[in-house]
């Protein structure tokens, strides 16, 4: 019975010849392992390319929880009644409506990212718009609260500031 093994070879200008070997002959061992070493290279890349995918998604998924709470607490906000959170004279909030806010917002960055955001890192405001009907717009900001990476591919910055605000209009009352 006689065995024998195509072998390829390549020459010089790119063409492809393609012989038999007969058996004991040595086949030419030049891409041993080629195929092997290129797949190492792929997976890795993939591998890197997948996690930063994911991890941009993450920090999107965050921010845009970071939003929703932040319009939630401006709309908390601008239907807030009660002189005990508005001034009577002016329908302005008072620090218990600011405090009220605030606290709208930090039970919500809570509940749905496990998030604790402090007092320092939320802003309510609360002004005039000066166009021919004055309208309360309630602004409610977070700034400066960092949220960890999932997988921190960038040396020294294991975290991402959020830094959002979220103006709303008051249409139910008038600026003094």
């Amino acid at each position: 019975m006689n065995q024998s093994m195509i072998v390829v070879r390549r020459t010089s200008v790119g063409s492809v010849s393609v012989t038999k070997a007969k058996r004991g002959e040595k086949v030419p061992k030049t891409n041993r392992g080629q195929a092997l070493a290129e797949m190492g290279f792929v997976v890795i890349l993939l591998t890197f390319l997948t996690m930063g995918i994911v991890e941009l998604g993450w920090t999107f998924l965050r921010s845009s929880m970071f939003v929703h709470a932040l319009r939630d607490g401006a709309r908390y906000g601008a239907t807030l009644a009660g002189t005990t959170y508005r001034d009577p004279s002016t329908s302005l909030f008072t620090t218990a409506g600011v405090g009220k806010i605030k606290g709208h917002v930090k039970d919500l960055a809570l509940s749905t990212m496990g998030y604790t955001l402090t007092d320092g890192q939320i802003d309510v405001t609360q002004s005039c718009d000066g166009a021919g009907t004055p309208v309360p717009i309630v602004t409610v900001r977070i700034h400066d609260a960092p949220f960890p990476m999932l997988f921190n591919l960038i040396p020294g910055s294991g975290t991402f500031n959020v830094n959002r605000s979220i103006v709303f209009e008051d249409e139910g009352r008038k600026c003094s």
